[in-house]
Protein backbone atom coordinates (compact mmCIF):
# COMPACT_ATOMS: atom_id res chain seq x y z
CA UNK A 1 0.00 0.00 0.00
CA UNK A 2 2.21 2.28 0.92
CA UNK A 3 4.64 1.58 -2.67
CA UNK A 4 1.38 2.44 -4.62
CA UNK A 5 1.01 5.66 -2.29
CA UNK A 6 4.66 7.21 -3.06
CA UNK A 7 4.08 6.04 -6.95
CA UNK A 8 1.01 7.81 -7.23
CA UNK A 9 2.35 10.70 -5.56
CA UNK A 10 4.63 11.90 -8.02
CA UNK A 11 2.11 13.38 -10.40
CA UNK A 12 4.74 12.38 -13.38
CA UNK A 13 4.05 8.56 -12.62
CA UNK A 14 0.90 6.66 -14.19
CA UNK A 15 0.14 4.25 -11.86
CA UNK A 16 -2.11 1.12 -13.08
CA UNK A 17 -3.31 -2.20 -10.37
CA UNK A 18 -4.28 -4.90 -12.55
CA UNK A 19 -5.63 -7.75 -10.68
CA UNK A 20 -8.54 -10.64 -11.54
CA UNK A 21 -10.83 -8.99 -8.52
CA UNK A 22 -13.47 -7.11 -9.08
CA UNK A 23 -13.35 -2.81 -9.27
CA UNK A 24 -15.45 -2.46 -6.51
CA UNK A 25 -13.54 -4.55 -3.93
CA UNK A 26 -10.37 -2.44 -5.67
CA UNK A 27 -12.27 0.52 -4.99
CA UNK A 28 -12.92 -0.70 -0.94
CA UNK A 29 -9.25 -1.18 -0.50
CA UNK A 30 -7.14 1.49 -2.90
CA UNK A 31 -9.72 3.65 -3.46
CA UNK A 32 -8.26 7.08 -1.53
CA UNK A 33 -5.47 6.90 -3.48
CA UNK A 34 -5.18 9.54 -5.74
CA UNK A 35 -4.46 9.10 -9.38
CA UNK A 36 -4.14 5.10 -9.23
CA UNK A 37 -5.75 3.60 -11.77
CA UNK A 38 -7.79 0.32 -11.00
CA UNK A 39 -8.63 -2.21 -13.55
CA UNK A 40 -10.01 -5.27 -12.27
CA UNK A 41 -11.27 -8.88 -13.74
CA UNK A 42 -8.02 -9.62 -15.79
CA UNK A 43 -8.51 -6.29 -17.85
CA UNK A 44 -12.65 -6.40 -18.44
CA UNK A 45 -13.24 -3.87 -15.75
CA UNK A 46 -12.10 -0.36 -15.57
CA UNK A 47 -12.44 2.06 -12.59
CA UNK A 48 -15.19 5.11 -13.25
CA UNK A 49 -12.40 7.39 -11.19
CA UNK A 50 -9.70 6.33 -12.93
CA UNK A 51 -7.19 9.49 -13.94
CA UNK A 52 -6.48 7.75 -17.50
CA UNK A 53 -9.84 7.32 -19.91
CA UNK A 54 -9.71 4.21 -22.06
CA UNK A 55 -12.37 2.66 -24.20
CA UNK A 56 -12.56 -0.83 -24.04
CA UNK A 57 -13.29 -2.85 -27.52
CA UNK A 58 -16.98 -3.66 -28.27
CA UNK A 59 -17.07 -7.24 -29.22
CA UNK A 60 -20.52 -7.52 -27.91
CA UNK A 61 -22.36 -8.96 -31.38
CA UNK A 62 -19.44 -11.20 -31.59
CA UNK A 63 -20.41 -12.57 -28.23
CA UNK A 64 -23.85 -12.85 -29.56
CA UNK A 65 -22.73 -15.18 -32.53
CA UNK A 66 -20.88 -17.25 -30.41
CA UNK A 67 -24.34 -17.33 -27.69
CA UNK A 68 -26.42 -18.73 -30.26
CA UNK A 69 -24.29 -21.22 -31.72
CA UNK A 70 -23.44 -22.63 -28.20
CA UNK A 71 -26.91 -22.73 -27.47
CA UNK A 72 -27.40 -24.81 -31.30
CA UNK A 73 -24.91 -26.82 -30.14
CA UNK A 74 -25.71 -27.95 -26.52
CA UNK A 75 -29.03 -28.44 -27.81
CA UNK A 76 -28.49 -30.75 -30.12
CA UNK A 77 -26.59 -32.77 -27.77
CA UNK A 78 -29.36 -32.38 -25.08
CA UNK A 79 -27.31 -30.76 -22.67
CA UNK A 80 -28.52 -28.92 -19.79
CA UNK A 81 -26.34 -26.33 -18.89
CA UNK A 82 -26.05 -22.54 -18.46
CA UNK A 83 -24.48 -19.92 -20.13
CA UNK A 84 -23.12 -17.21 -18.43
CA UNK A 85 -23.12 -13.95 -20.23
CA UNK A 86 -22.05 -11.55 -17.51
CA UNK A 87 -18.18 -11.09 -18.81
CA UNK A 88 -17.18 -8.81 -21.72
CA UNK A 89 -15.02 -10.67 -23.23
CA UNK A 90 -15.85 -14.54 -21.94
CA UNK A 91 -18.62 -17.03 -22.29
CA UNK A 92 -18.87 -19.51 -20.16
CA UNK A 93 -21.13 -22.68 -20.31
CA UNK A 94 -21.84 -24.16 -16.99
CA UNK A 95 -22.86 -27.82 -16.45
CA UNK A 96 -23.11 -29.33 -12.87
CA UNK A 97 -22.82 -33.25 -12.43
CA UNK A 98 -23.07 -35.77 -9.55
CA UNK A 99 -20.91 -38.33 -8.88
CA UNK A 100 -23.16 -41.44 -10.86
CA UNK A 101 -22.78 -39.50 -14.02
CA UNK A 102 -20.44 -37.21 -14.40
CA UNK A 103 -18.85 -39.72 -17.17
CA UNK A 104 -21.78 -39.26 -19.27
CA UNK A 105 -21.53 -35.75 -18.76
CA UNK A 106 -17.76 -35.16 -19.68
CA UNK A 107 -18.04 -36.81 -22.76
CA UNK A 108 -20.82 -34.74 -23.71
CA UNK A 109 -19.12 -31.63 -22.69
CA UNK A 110 -15.96 -32.79 -24.89
CA UNK A 111 -18.44 -33.45 -27.76
CA UNK A 112 -19.51 -30.10 -27.45
CA UNK A 113 -15.86 -28.57 -27.14
CA UNK A 114 -15.00 -30.30 -30.26
CA UNK A 115 -17.75 -28.84 -32.43
CA UNK A 116 -17.38 -25.31 -31.41
CA UNK A 117 -13.95 -26.07 -32.18
CA UNK A 118 -14.81 -26.36 -34.81
CA UNK A 119 -17.36 -23.83 -35.63
CA UNK A 120 -14.77 -21.16 -34.40
CA UNK A 121 -12.39 -22.84 -36.95
CA UNK A 122 -14.65 -22.50 -40.14
CA UNK A 123 -15.39 -18.89 -39.28
CA UNK A 124 -13.13 -16.02 -39.43
CA UNK A 125 -15.03 -13.64 -37.25
CA UNK A 126 -15.01 -16.19 -34.52
CA UNK A 127 -11.19 -16.98 -34.63
CA UNK A 128 -10.23 -14.85 -32.19
CA UNK A 129 -11.74 -17.11 -29.54
CA UNK A 130 -10.47 -19.76 -28.01
CA UNK A 131 -11.64 -22.86 -25.88
CA UNK A 132 -10.97 -23.89 -21.85
CA UNK A 133 -12.48 -26.57 -20.00
CA UNK A 134 -12.18 -26.95 -16.42
CA UNK A 135 -13.46 -29.41 -14.56
CA UNK A 136 -14.57 -27.63 -10.39
CA UNK A 137 -15.24 -31.06 -8.58
CA UNK A 138 -18.94 -30.35 -8.57
CA UNK A 139 -19.20 -29.00 -12.59
CA UNK A 140 -17.83 -28.77 -15.58
CA UNK A 141 -16.79 -25.09 -17.20
CA UNK A 142 -16.81 -24.59 -20.97
CA UNK A 143 -14.53 -21.33 -21.25
CA UNK A 144 -15.30 -19.52 -24.73
CA UNK A 145 -12.81 -16.45 -24.06
CA UNK A 146 -11.01 -14.13 -26.04
CA UNK A 147 -7.40 -14.66 -27.28
CA UNK A 148 -6.22 -11.03 -26.33
CA UNK A 149 -8.91 -9.14 -24.46
CA UNK A 150 -9.94 -11.67 -21.39
CA UNK A 151 -5.86 -11.94 -20.20
CA UNK A 152 -4.17 -9.27 -18.53
CA UNK A 153 -1.94 -8.36 -21.70
CA UNK A 154 -4.91 -5.91 -23.08
CA UNK A 155 -4.76 -2.97 -20.70
CA UNK A 156 -0.69 -2.48 -20.79
CA UNK A 157 -1.20 -2.72 -24.33
CA UNK A 158 -3.94 -0.01 -24.67
CA UNK A 159 -1.92 2.39 -22.48
CA UNK A 160 1.74 2.16 -24.17
CA UNK A 161 -0.40 2.67 -27.56
CA UNK A 162 -2.34 5.48 -25.89
CA UNK A 163 1.16 7.79 -25.54
CA UNK A 164 4.86 7.82 -25.36
CA UNK A 165 6.25 6.16 -22.41
CA UNK A 166 10.35 6.96 -21.66
CA UNK A 167 9.88 4.25 -18.57
CA UNK A 168 8.07 1.45 -17.73
CA UNK A 169 7.75 -1.27 -15.62
CA UNK A 170 5.40 -4.11 -14.11
CA UNK A 171 5.77 -6.08 -11.21
CA UNK A 172 3.94 -9.06 -10.01
CA UNK A 173 4.24 -12.79 -8.29
CA UNK A 174 1.54 -14.58 -10.24
CA UNK A 175 1.81 -16.75 -13.34
CA UNK A 176 -1.41 -14.72 -14.78
CA UNK A 177 0.70 -11.49 -14.90
CA UNK A 178 2.82 -12.79 -17.34
CA UNK A 179 1.26 -11.60 -20.03
CA UNK A 180 1.45 -8.05 -18.62
CA UNK A 181 5.17 -9.03 -18.51
CA UNK A 182 5.67 -9.76 -21.17
CA UNK A 183 3.45 -6.90 -23.15
CA UNK A 184 6.14 -4.42 -21.45
CA UNK A 185 9.53 -6.42 -22.36
CA UNK A 186 8.22 -6.76 -26.22
CA UNK A 187 8.26 -2.63 -25.83
CA UNK A 188 11.23 -2.32 -24.78
CA UNK A 189 10.47 -2.06 -20.97
CA UNK A 190 10.97 -3.70 -18.18
CA UNK A 191 9.08 -6.43 -15.56
CA UNK A 192 9.95 -7.71 -12.20
CA UNK A 193 9.10 -10.97 -10.50
CA UNK A 194 8.43 -10.87 -6.74
CA UNK A 195 9.31 -14.12 -5.41
CA UNK A 196 8.30 -15.29 -1.51
CA UNK A 197 10.53 -16.88 0.36
CA UNK A 198 11.01 -20.44 -0.33
CA UNK A 199 9.22 -22.58 2.63
CA UNK A 200 9.79 -25.91 4.08
CA UNK A 201 7.06 -27.13 2.08
CA UNK A 202 8.21 -25.57 -1.10
CA UNK A 203 11.70 -26.91 -0.63
CA UNK A 204 10.23 -30.79 0.23
CA UNK A 205 7.88 -30.88 -3.13
CA UNK A 206 10.74 -29.62 -5.42
CA UNK A 207 11.71 -33.24 -5.04
CA UNK A 208 8.10 -34.50 -6.51
CA UNK A 209 7.61 -31.72 -9.24
CA UNK A 210 9.02 -30.01 -11.70
CA UNK A 211 7.06 -26.97 -12.46
CA UNK A 212 7.81 -24.62 -15.57
CA UNK A 213 9.91 -21.78 -15.66
CA UNK A 214 9.00 -18.93 -16.27
CA UNK A 215 9.96 -17.25 -19.44
CA UNK A 216 10.00 -14.23 -20.21
CA UNK A 217 11.88 -13.28 -23.25
CA UNK A 218 10.66 -11.17 -25.77
CA UNK A 219 8.53 -11.92 -28.57
CA UNK A 220 6.81 -10.23 -31.89
CA UNK A 221 4.14 -7.60 -31.02
CA UNK A 222 0.81 -8.85 -31.06
CA UNK A 223 -2.08 -7.00 -32.62
CA UNK A 224 -5.11 -5.39 -31.07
Amino acid sequence: MKVLKDLAANLNNQVWLVTSKEVSELETTYGKIPVLNLDGKKGAELSTSNNLKLELPDISNTKQLLKAKEVEISSNLNLAGRINDEEPYRLPYIHDYEDDNKYQINMEMNKMRESVQEAIKNNQILEDFEVEFRDHGDKFEFDLQHKVYSNMRLIPAMVLQKGAHDFALSVGNMDIEEKIHKVLRTAGHHAIIVKEEESIFGKFAKYFQYPEEFDFKSGSMWRL
